[in-house]
């Protein structure tokens, strides 16, 4: 009988969980506090009055660095960088993301490298790939971005909208 209860008390909470991350990320909502996103959390490698970041944290199943952005106390975005990505990884985050926030839209080649484009000037149009999602009251960016050197990395920014 006990296992029971605790089978659908742990379906409650992962289908909670899924609700709740189209309105936040990663199990935290918006609005949450700084303690209640360290509770989840753990204790971050830099805080400060407005932030509170992790290095090498899993996110959607792939180590990145991620900080947490509050105002007023309130969790209102967040911002991951992944450094050393496969391709599987990638790939695996886009289908999360789409499972999570819907169909992902193609951020436009003049958005991303036009003239006025704001991820041009930000990166000097250098992103070889940008992807977002909305759904709720949430805003979701994966940007690729690759280096002189051959290199890069992959940007992942949530943030509330209002």
């Amino acid at each position: 009988m006990k296992k029971g209860y605790l089978f659908i008390l742990m379906l409650l909470v992962l289908i909670l969980a899924g609700c709740s991350m189209s309105n936040g990320f990663n199990g935290n909502v918006w609005g949450s506090s700084i303690d209640s996103v360290k509770r989840r959390e753990g204790l971050p490698n830099e805080e400060n009055i407005a932030t509170l970041s992790y290095d090498n944290k899993k996110v959607l199943n792939a180590e990145a660095d991620i900080s947490y952005l509050f105002s007023s106390n309130k969790l209102h975005s967040i911002f991951a960088v992944y450094k050393n990505l496969n391709s599987f990884e990638y790939l695996h985050i886009l289908s999360e993301l789409s499972k999570t926030y819907g169909e992902k839209y193609d951020i436009t080649e003049s958005e991303r490298n036009g003239g006025s484009g704001l991820l041009a000037s930000f990166y000097g149009g250098r992103v070889s790939e940008a992807y977002g999602w909305t759904k709720g009251k949430t805003v979701v960016t994966l940007v690729s971005v690759t280096n002189r050197n051959g290199g890069g990395h992959v940007e992942l920014q949530v943030k509330q909208v209002r």
